[in-house]
């Protein structure tokens, strides 16, 4: 499954988007529950990474996320 596939998969199961590919706000536990499904479906090392709330804004800032965690 491509990327954008799997994230949108993951945001959709998880019910966060707000309308069109926007996230709605994630408060702290949704947001740790979104790192780690992230990292279970891409295999790619989040945590070691310096997260914001910036980076999980829409699809597309997660996929641009997930580019650099490679």
């Amino acid at each position: 499954m491509e990327l954008d596939a799997v994230v949108r998969a993951i945001v959709t199961d998880m019910r966060l988007l707000d309308g069109g590919d926007r996230l709605r706000p994630l408060d702290s536990l949704t947001l740790i529950e979104l790192v780690a499904a992230l990292e279970n479906e891409t295999g790619r090392d989040l945590a070691r990474m310096q997260l914001t709330r910036d980076m999980f804004k829409d699809l597309v800032s997660i996929g641009e996320l997930l580019d650099r965690a490679r």
